[in-house]
């Protein structure tokens, strides 16, 4: 089992909080940002625009890992995705289903992935 060092931690969430501030700090200013479009073809939300963006992400289409896959994509060898927050969903005994937390989580755009 891998098991990462104080340091390795304290170094993780520290780039997680650059990331964040320079994203409100983006937001704050009101800058401008292309837009980033998922594999369902939605785009992400604005948070989620932001953090593509503080995290020098070009315009396009992202999906995680498993997503590619899904489509007969891979990501390419030594790829690095960028961090988004995603929805941690509960479902119900009647099939629907509601937000009950937020995570992070890895996508990459198609740039960074090749045909199976």
């Amino acid at each position: 089992m891998y098991a990462s060092t104080p340091e390795q931690i304290a170094e993780r969430k520290a780039k997680k909080a650059a990331i964040i501030a320079r994203a409100k700090a983006m937001q704050e200013a009101g800058s401008k940002h292309d837009i980033a479009l998922s594999l369902t073809g939605r785009s992400y939300s604005q948070v989620n625009q932001y953090l593509i963006a503080a995290q020098n992400g070009p315009a396009g289409l992202y999906g995680g890992f498993v997503g590619w896959k899904a489509q007969g994509r891979q990501v390419k060898k030594g790829g690095h995705g960028v961090i988004v927050y995603a929805p941690i969903t509960k479902k119900d005994d009647d099939g629907s289903s509601e937000v009950v937390n937020m995570t992070t989580a890895y996508i990459f755009h198609v740039d960074q992935t090749e045909a199976i």
